[in-house]
């Protein structure tokens, strides 16, 4: 069976450092990383099931959103909404995507969190980075209960959210209130980062650009959360 999260020794060695006072939130951080959840063989047929998914631009506010493409991939209520998660895009977007059933490998990842972690993800938003320069996070909270921040908080509180990685790494920072970096490594082909609530309320997170990032070594991204049910919630599109 698969054991509990922990820090692999790399990431307990260099995949830490500070510049501020957070040490404290050392153990709680690296207890969190993994680069070994998956086997190479399953990362690898993760890289290319995700590869054959279609990604775009999504719709944002009264704009395109043109940091990274995504692709969405939700588990309905049992009344046949669908979760959805507003991060910012535009309201044609709400319903779209994939069920988890026709993504089979992300199912049974999906089952493996539920196994090892005890919470329930019903939601997942793939990234595609292949662009150093324009494929990028900054610094964010997610919208969660209990977070502080604007807009929707539709993923619940005391829950958290997972970062499947696959391909080329990308550099992967925690930082504090004053954009100190507490935490930073890069995400490699097969790891897991878990954030709590507890980890997302005391730091922001972000995906650095990065102008060595080859285009033709795109990183995968699979963000797992659980998301309650509100008013945002709608039929499949």
């Amino acid at each position: 069976m698969p054991g509990p999260l922990r820090a692999p020794g790399r990431a307990a060695r260099r995949g830490f450092f500070c510049r501020s006072n957070s040490l404290i939130y050392r153990p709680s951080i690296n207890d969190s990383y993994r680069n070994d959840w998956l086997s190479t063989r399953t990362a690898n047929r993760l890289e290319r099931a995700l590869a054959r998914l279609s990604f775009r631009e999504y719709a944002y506010r009264a704009s395109v959103l043109r940091r990274a493409p995504k692709c969405e991939v939700h588990l309905p209520f049992d009344d046949g909404t669908v979760p959805v998660y507003r991060w910012g895009q535009s309201r044609k977007e709400y319903g779209t995507g994939l069920c988890f059933s026709e993504v089979p490998i992300l199912d049974q990842l999906r089952r493996r969190l539920m196994s090892e972690t005890g919470e329930s993800p019903n939601h997942c938003i793939i990234i595609r980075y292949s662009d150093g320069q324009q494929h990028h996070a900054p610094p964010h909270r997610d919208r969660q209960t209990g977070i502080a921040g604007n807009g929707a908080h539709d993923m619940a509180a005391n829950t958290s959210f997972f970062v499947v990685s696959v391909g080329y790494p990308r550099l992967f920072q925690l930082l504090d209130d004053r954009r100190a970096v507490v935490w930073e490594d890069r995400l490699v082909h097969g790891s897991l980062m878990r954030v709590t609530s507890d980890m997302n309320r005391l730091f922001w997170h972000a995906v650095p650009r990065d102008l060595k990032h080859p285009s033709d070594r795109p990183r995968y991204s699979a963000i797992f959360r659980t998301i309650q049910k509100s008013e945002a919630a709608c039929l499949r599109r």
